[in-house]
């Protein structure tokens, strides 16, 4: 805002200064005056205005974004954590949704519940509840599916460096893993981004 009023100020300075030097020549060239409001191109005065505003725009979305990522980050940090505390403790428990146990999708449900976000106790479902991120980050869904599938047969949650928590199986408990190794040869991972909504 600072920058624009500057802006306008310079340019009302140029044009006062042309306006006085004008009316001093007035007698000596009566046409004068005319001459300098012509030269100052007033629709580029606007456009210059438009586009700072533009500008202005562009540098306010960017940094409500950054601080969205950082608010974010911090969030599932804390959330993570929490998951942490449970690794080699729960035992998978087919269709259970707690820490007292849980399967891998009942533990991505409990995982996102804490933000208000309801997902179904699916893991296809859930690997298409969000957008696809080109770069994962902490608290992402990772979910594999065999090549050339668009069903998803395991999921847990992304904690960074190719390393996720999930409960993988009957008879286990909840484990820490590498993303690379779980999905192998005959599989991918596919990696979702949940829309949390406003965070405070």
């Amino acid at each position: 805002m600072m920058k624009k009023i500057l802006a306008i100020a310079a340019m009302t300075s140029v044009l006062t200064t042309c306006a006085i030097s004008a009316n001093a020549d007035e007698e000596v060239a009566q046409p004068g005056l005319q001459e300098v409001v012509e030269e100052v191109d007033h629709q580029t005065f606007i456009e210059f205005l438009i586009d700072f505003d533009k500008q202005q725009t562009l540098l306010q979305q960017q940094a409500a974004e950054f601080e969205a990522a950082q608010l974010r980050a911090s969030k599932m940090e804390i959330r993570i954590s929490a998951l942490e505390q449970y690794v080699g403790k729960t035992w998978y428990v087919f269709s259970g949704t707690t820490p007292d146990g849980w399967d891998c999708s009942g533990l991505v449900m409990w995982f996102y519940s804490d933000f208000g976000i309801e997902l179904k106790h699916s893991v296809t479902a859930q690997i298409h509840s969000g957008k696809n991120p080109e770069n994962p980050m902490p608290g992402d869904i990772v979910g594999f599916k065999y090549n050339g599938s668009d069903v998803g047969y395991h999921n847990g949650i992304y904690i960074g460096n190719d390393m996720f928590i999930h409960s993988p199986r009957k008879g286990t408990r909840t484990k820490l893993s590498s993303v690379s190794d779980y999905a192998s040869e005959h599989s991918v991972p596919v990696y979702t981004r949940v829309d949390l909504g406003l965070l405070k």
